[in-house]
């Protein structure tokens, strides 16, 4: 079965490094899904698993289009334990979303 959406993700860091910028490139294919918008999420995960930063956007991508859509932010002094989580969920803000997850979650560490 062919799925809704086709997600590619990559990060302009290998790893995370202390006070770097984290950017997350989210290549969306909107094969056959039925959502408005899509939005990509990118969160910063303390090593005691708190959220402490987060960046999102959204942008509507009609059937047969792929949009690429960036998010990030700087990363601390400190990042022992870090880690960032890209969501991609259905909706235009936080505010606005089923919390559908259109992709699985993509981890660096």
């Amino acid at each position: 079965d062919e799925p809704d959406y086709i997600v590619n993700t990559s990060f302009n860091l290998e790893k995370l490094q202390a006070d770097k910028m984290l950017t997350a490139s989210v290549n969306v294919t909107n094969i056959k899904g039925t959502y408005p918008s899509v939005m990509v999420i990118v969160a910063l995960f303390d090593a005691d698993n708190r959220m402490v930063n987060v960046s999102y956007i959204a942008k509507e991508i009609k059937i047969g289009s792929t949009e690429e859509l960036s998010a990030g932010f700087k990363l601390p002094k400190y990042i022992e334990g870090y880690e960032a989580r890209v969501f991609v969920w259905d909706g235009e803000n936080l505010k606005n979303t089923q919390m559908q997850p259109l992709s699985n979650v993509v981890i660096i560490k």
